[in-house]
Order: structure tokens, then C-alpha cells, then sequence
């Protein structure tokens, strides 16, 4: 009739040392019978088994300890590793390198504007002065302030003949008709002749041979007349 509450007694079983586990069978079979088919309750039973002393001799409880310990899982063996030894490294040795000496032709594109060898107001004083002069004065003044400026104006002006290159819209016109309006402001007497391939209008006065003259021409024979035409005034 018990194996009908194996289960009830495996539970009872689990509340009690291994030790005293056969004599707990034993005394709840006993109630069991006693109680006519009823269990004692498991406080009752707890109860009951703190009050023995003893251990029964037919159970190896020291087996029983070992082979506990045997089935649980094994335990990961944690070691510290020494920490490395931290070595500081020798610091750098770092000095201040001499400044090289600086030209005199460079000394004057590194100082600021205030401390340039010529004051600002110099320059606005003699553009302010530019239109009150005559013609001539005033072309040598503006040739004079763009030599102070780095401008070589001068190199172009003394040549017997100019020749200006350059890309499309890249100035080439501009520079031709600026020299040409100072060189006939300085010498009126100057006979300007300005050779272009380009069909352009300039503003200032000059015999002006361009690809306009030959407006009734495709553009690569206005060029080659242009052309022959500058040949046959070198050659004069």
C-alpha cells in the first residue's frame, strides 16, 4: 500500500540527514499503520528526527559527503597572474631650435600693414593727387606707384615691342590697353600699333589690327591676315 505515496515519502525522506533517513522510514511506516492509512504531517516528522541522536551504523554518511561532492560540477580554477612590471620611459630632451636670420628683401612681406617701410597714407595722399595733375605728370606718377608696388612696368615700357600671351579672358587685353594709354600719355608722338587675333573692342587709341577687319572672313583666315599684316610692320 505505501508504494501508492512513494512520493510522499521521497519528500519526507529529502527533509532528513542521510543519516537518519532509514530510521525515518521507518518510524513513518509505523505511523502509517497507526494512524490507519493517514501520514504524520512534516513538521511532525522533522520533529521527530531532531529529537535522535544517533546516527544509524548501516550508513556510510562519509561515502555519502563524498559522493556528493563528486557530483557537483567542478569549479573553475581561478589564479591572479602578477601584475608586469611598469617601466618608465627616459623623457625627450627637447630644446628650442635657433630661428634662421630673415633677408632683408623678406622682411617687408612679413610685417603687418601699420609697420611697412611706407606709411598707408603716403599712397592714398598720391592717389587722391592723381586726377588734379596734367596728363603726363599724372602717367608718371601711376607708372612710379606701380614700380613701388612690385609691378615691373617699366621693363615692358622700354621694349620696342611688346608681346603679351596668356589664356582666354585672362587679362591680356587689359594689360595691353593700360600700357598703351600711359605710353601715348608720356609721348603723344608714339605711334601704337596693337596686333590681335581677337574681335574685341578696345578703349584707348591705337591703329588697331584685329580680326575685325577682315569681318567678312572665317576666323582661322582673319587670324593668318592679322598675322601677315604684323610680319610686313616688323619687317618695315
Amino acid at each position: 500500500m505505501l508504494r501508492q505515496h512513494a512520493a510522499l515519502i521521497t519528500e519526507y525522506l529529502e527533509m532528513v540527514e542521510p543519516g537518519k533517513r532509514f530510521y525515518a522510514y521507518r518510524w513513518i511506516c509505523d505511523q502509517y499503520i497507526l494512524l490507519r492509512g493517514s501520514f504524520p504531517s512534516p513538521e511532525q516528522t522533522q520533529q521527530h528526527v531532531n529529537l535522535m541522536h544517533f546516527v544509524s551504523p548501516l550508513v556510510d554518511c562519509d561515502r555519502i559527503e563524498e559522493i556528493k561532492q563528486a557530483s557537483l560540477p567542478p569549479q573553475p580554477l581561478i589564479k591572479e597572474l602578477p601584475l608586469p612590471p611598469i617601466k618608465e620611459l627616459p623623457k625627450p630632451n627637447i630644446v628650442d631650435l635657433p630661428r634662421p636670420p630673415i633677408a632683408d628683401s623678406h622682411k617687408a612681406e612679413i610685417l603687418p600693414k601699420n609697420q611697412s617701410n611706407n606709411p598707408p597714407n603716403n599712397h592714398r595722399d598720391k592717389l587722391s593727387t592723381l586726377p588734379r595733375l596734367p596728363l603726363k605728370q599724372r602717367a608718371v606718377a601711376i607708372i612710379e606707384l606701380l614700380k613701388s608696388g612690385g609691378f615691373k612696368i617699366d621693363e615692358c615700357l622700354s621694349g620696342q615691342i611688346t608681346a603679351i600671351a596668356g589664356t582666354q579672358r585672362g587679362g591680356k587685353g587689359t594689360l595691353a590697353g593700360i600700357l598703351t594709354i600711359l605710353l601715348k600719355a608720356v609721348n603723344p608722338n608714339l605711334n601704337a600699333q596693337y596686333f590681335t587675333a581677337g574681335v574685341d573692342v578696345y578703349p584707348f587709341s591705337c591703329n588697331l589690327t584685329s580680326a575685325l577687319t577682315y569681318s567678312g572672313r572665317d576666323i582661322e583666315t582673319a587670324d593668318k591676315l592679322v598675322a601677315q599684316q604684323l610680319l610686313k610692320f616688323l619687317k618695315n
